[in-house]
């Protein structure tokens, strides 16, 4: 849902791209074919992956009655899964 909304806006979204550095003229990045391009931008937004962070689920699940781990802290997905975990969990509580 997302992802179209982006495209239909005209945002420009690259992928496989090493990003090099960041300077006053934008973000210096290295293509898949090992290119050094400058993107030019005042303002820059990465979004480079996630990953599951389970951290203060381990710290208190031995110290609460009840306690439930959902979205993305089980393992990164897309938005629409979380959300129906998240309410399938508010049913069961």
């Amino acid at each position: 849902f997302i992802m179209e909304r982006l495209k239909k806006a005209g945002i420009n979204m690259i992928t496989g791209v090493i990003y090099d550095s960041a300077s006053e003229k934008g973000l210096v990045i290295k293509t898949k074919d090992g290119k050094k391009e400058t993107l030019e931008a005042d303002t820059i937004v990465l979004a480079v992956g996630a990953v599951s962070e389970q951290r203060l689920y381990q710290e208190v699940k031995d110290k609460v009655a009840e306690i439930y781990l959902v979205g993305d802290s089980v393992s990164p997905r897309r938005i629409s899964e979380a959300i129906a975990e998240g309410f399938q969990t508010g049913l069961t509580i």
